[in-house]
C-alpha cells in the first residue's frame, strides 16, 4: 500500500515539522573548533557489513553509472558529477536516511531531544553509525564555516526548512539536494526522502529495496486489522498548561496514522491550512474525540498533569480507553518516520492500538 501525502501545502517555516508549543529544540553537542574539523576528516562514507548495498568487505559500491545525477529542487539545479565521499546533512531528519543505506556521513544535523551524538535508537544502533565517527551539527542556525570545513561532496537539506539565500550559500560550498516544490518545507515523504538520497549516493536500487520492506511492513499491519480502515484518528499534542493541536497528514505522524488506515478528520486539516499542524483552542478540544486517539506532549513526563485536566477528562476517547499516550521514543520514531525509525516505531505503537481498541 503506496501512499502519497497531499502536495498543495507549501510555505511552513517550522524546525523539524514540530507543533510550535509541542517540541522542544535543542542544541546538538558538535562544534566548529579546529580538533572536531580535524576528527572529522577521518570520517569517511563507509558501510556496516549488514547494510543495504554493502559488498563483502562491509563497504558501499555506488552504481558505476549513476553518475552525474541532476535534481531539479524548488530553487535550482543541482549536478553531482561523482560519487560523493563525504556526505554532510544538514536537514533534520536525514541521517536516518543516509545511515539506513549503509553509508557513515562525515556530519548530521541535531534536531531534539538530547540524544547522544544526535542519534536516536533506532539510527545509533545501526552499523553505519558505529563505523565511524560522526560530528554533530547544532540544530540552531546553520554554522556555514563549519560546513565548509567539513569539505563534504554533497549537502543534503531537504528536511531543513531552508530558503534560497540559505540554499546559495550551501550551494557555494558543495551540491546541495533540497526539497522540491510538490511539498510543505518538512512535509516531503520519507520514502520520496529516501529514494532521493538513493539517487544522490548512487544508491537508489538499495533505496528503494529499504522503500519497500518498510512499505510492506506497513502493508502488513494494515492486512491484519480491516477493522481499523477508515476509522477517524488525530495525532494531538496536550500540554500541560491546556493549549493543544493536531498533526495533520503532511505530518511525519499524522501521515503514518493515515498508513495504517485511520482517517483525519477534515475540521483539522482545514484548522491547519498550509501547516502541518493544528493549533486546538480549549473549545475546539471535542475535535479530538475521534475512535482512537494518539496523544503526546514533550516531555512525556508532563502526562499526570495532563490527564487530570477537566477538559482532558471530559474526551471520552480517554474515558473508554480508545488511546494512546506517546512516550518520548515512540514519539521521536513517529517523528523521524525513517526507513530505520518506521519499523521501530509500528513495534511499539500497534500492540497499544490494538490494547486501545480491543474492548470495543
Amino acid at each position: 500500500m503506496r501512499t502519497t501525502r497531499p502536495r498543495h501545502l507549501t510555505g511552513v517555516r517550522a524546525l523539524g515539522a514540530l507543533a510550535t508549543a509541542a517540541v522542544l529544540l535543542v542544541a546538538g553537542c558538535g562544534g566548529d573548533d579546529d580538533d572536531d574539523a580535524a576528527s572529522s576528516d577521518t570520517a569517511t562514507a563507509t558501510a556496516g557489513s549488514a547494510a543495504p548495498g554493502a559488498d563483502s568487505t562491509g563497504s558501499v559500491t555506488p552504481a558505476a553509472d549513476a553518475f552525474p545525477v541532476t535534481f531539479e529542487t524548488k530553487f535550482g539545479t543541482t549536478t553531482i558529477e561523482a560519487p560523493p565521499e563525504r556526505v554532510v546533512s544538514v536537514g533534520y531528519t536525514e541521517a536516518d536516511l543516509i545511515l539506513a543505506l549503509g553509508v557513515t556521513p562525515v556530519a548530521i544535523r541535531d534536531w531534539y531531544g538530547e540524544q547522544p551524538n544526535g542519534l536516536w535508537p533506532w539510527a545509533a544502533e545501526s552499523p553505519a553509525a558505529q563505523a565511524g565517527p560522526i560530528e554533530v551539527i547544532p540544530s540552531d542556525a546553520i554554522n556555514y564555516e563549519q560546513v565548509a570545513g567539513l569539505r563534504p561532496d554533497v549537502i543534503f537539506a531537504i528536511g531543513a526548512g531552508i530558503e534560497q539565500a540559505e540554499f546559495d550559500k550551501l550551494s557555494a560550498i558543495a551540491p546541495v539536494v533540497a526539497q522540491t516544490d510538490e511539498y510543505n518545507d518538512f512535509g516531503t515523504p520519507w520514502d520520496v526522502t529516501q529514494l532521493m538520497i538513493g539517487k544522490a549516493l548512487g544508491l537508489e536500487a538499495e533505496a528503494q529495496a529499504l522503500v519497500d520492506d518498510v512499505e510492506g511492513q506497513i502493508d502488513a499491519v494494515v492486512e491484519a486489522h480491516p477493522e481499523w480502515q477508515g476509522r477517524s484518528g488525530v495525532v494531538a499534542v496536550i500540554n500541560a498548561d491546556g493549549s493543544a493541536g493536531a498533526f495533520t497528514d503532511g505530518d511525519n505522524r499524522g501521515h503514518m496514522l493515515t498508513q495504517l488506515g485511520f482517517a483525519i478528520p477534515e475540521e483539522i486539516t482545514t484548522i491547519a491550512g498550509e501547516s502541518f499542524y493544528a493549533e486546538i483552542s480549549a473549545e475546539q478540544l471535542g475535535l479530538h474525540d475521534t475512535e482512537l486517539l494518539v496523544y503526546t506532549s514533550f516531555p512525556a513526563s508532563e502526562r499526570p498533569t495532563i490527564d487530570a485536566l477537566p477538559l482532558v477528562q471530559g474526551l471520552s476517547a480517554i474515558a473508554e480507553g480508545r488511546n494512546v499516550f506517546l512516550d518520548d521514543i515512540t514519539a521521536g520514531a513517529m517523528s523521524f518516520s525513517s526507513t530505520l525509525s518506521i519499523p521501530y516505531a509500528l513495534d511499539l505503537l500497534v500492540p497499544q492500538i490494538e490494547q486501545a481498541l480491543a474492548a470495543e
